[in-house]
């Protein structure tokens, strides 16, 4: 039987670990995600306004003459309670590099930002010893850097799945596919696993509110999986043969993709489900099955030189001029990142493409490499490089009077 046990100890402990990894109980807090209430931008409110179709949402605002300035751009950080804007600490550049003994140098250690960039969490796995290996689950904190969350000893001949790790919008709550066949979380979303149990959970999604989970589960090599959707927001609910690649910041909305919609299984369709309502069919309107926070705008590339905005069966459509390619967007899609002209992007619809580096401060002698934006786009995440370290993350802000 396997445990799960919390290791509150420095990374440089690592170096001392024997090859068997103790167990000690966890014990955190329930979370209690709200009722998500409507709320001012920033708070754990439901979105604001979102613009009239083809503007992208985007604000008009300015500021006036001799006045002080005002963000043309303003985008909430739904789902979260207590979350922190990047544009309070405008111009940071964040290098994070691996304090302990990850092998070989460019393991993808992180696997999940919170939605304001201020948490990365993930995991490492050593090498298998014996009949098992280690799972150490860690965290990235904005002014406190990296902390070992857990270990756990996997044992190689009991089912297992890789380990992975997500993260809510304020950080606040984590969820852990542990690699044994159970899934964890510090709030009331645990999925226990029973002893000799062969279910799988696959592709989990994690509401930026912390609510929602939902996963892809059932017993590998059948035909029939289905998503379990468990959330404080209702009764567990099950959606036969549908994978969910995307929810909306409360859980409520979740788009994906299915072979097997109905009754008779036909090329892969693209779906929304609203587990406290019901699902449509939606492949001759939504271009893809990833969504964004506010469950309602749909970012794709229209063709190799356009961008698509897709909101409410309406699409606007950005004229790149060149090739390009949406990285990651905003929490309403106000603010997009891109790959453009072989360069790196930001387009916000009052001020279009703007070179990503002409917004931040990037120390001397590193690159980078964005893969992601905080819901309210004042935040920027990816991996990093220099002469001296071949593999890292970083985390950025933009420069002061980016949206104005």
């Amino acid at each position: 039987m396997t445990y799960r046990k919390s290791w509150p100890a420095a990374f440089s402990t690592l170096a001392f670990l024997p090859p068997f990894f103790g167990l000690f109980p966890r014990y955190c807090e329930p979370h209690d995600p709200g009722g998500g209430g409507a709320g001012a931008p920033g708070d754990s409110g439901a979105p604001g306004g979102a613009g009239a179709p083809g503007d992208a949402g985007a604000s008009s605002e300015g500021g006036s003459a001799g006045g002080t300035p005002i963000d043309r751009v303003v985008e909430p950080l739904l789902g979260c309670v207590n979350g922190v804007s990047g544009k309070l600490t405008p111009g940071a550049f964040d290098v994070l590099e691996p304090h302990f003994d990850f092998s070989p140098s460019d393991y993808p250690w992180l696997t999940d930002w919170s939605g304001d960039g201020q948490t990365a969490v993930g995991v490492y796995t050593n090498e298998p010893f014996e009949d098992a290996y280690g799972a150490f689950f860690v965290s990235w904190h904005a002014g406190t850097g990296y902390q070992l969350d857990s270990k756990i000893r996997i044992e190689l001949s009991q089912f297992n799945e890789p380990p992975t790790s997500l993260v809510s919008c304020d950080g606040s709550v984590q969820v852990q596919r542990s690699g044994d066949g159970s899934v964890w979380s510090n709030s009331s979303l645990a999925v226990p696993r029973q002893e000799g149990s062969q279910f799988f959970h696959d592709n989990l999604t994690l509401s930026e509110d912390g609510s929602t989970l939902t996963f892809v589960s059932g017993i590998r090599d059948q035909t029939r999986p289905w998503s379990e959707w468990h959330s404080s927001r209702g009764d567990l609910q099950t959606l036969l043969l549908d994978w969910v690649q995307s929810v909306s910041w409360d859980g409520l909305t979740a788009f994906g993709t299915s072979s097997c919609y109905t009754h008779t299984c036909e090329p892969p369709k693209t779906f929304v489900w609203r587990p406290l309502g019901g699902g449509a069919d939606v492949t001759t309107t939504a271009p893809t099955p990833i969504v964004a926070a506010d469950g309602e705008t749909i970012v794709f590339d229209y063709n190799t030189t356009h961008i698509g905005i897709w909101r409410n069966e309406t699409t606007e459509t950005i004229d790149c001029v060149d090739a390009c390619h949406a990285i990651a967007w905003s929490a309403r899609a106000q603010v997009l990142l891109v790959t453009l002209r072989d360069d790196f992007a930001l387009w916000t619809q009052p001020h279009g493409f703007r070179r990503l580096s002409t917004l931040l401060t990037i120390p001397d002698g590193w690159t980078i490499v964005p893969t992601d934006v905080s819901l309210d786009g004042w935040t920027v995440h990816g991996t990093a490089s220099s002469d001296a370290i071949p593999f890292a993350y970083f985390r950025a802000t933009l420069n002061a009077g980016a949206f104005e």
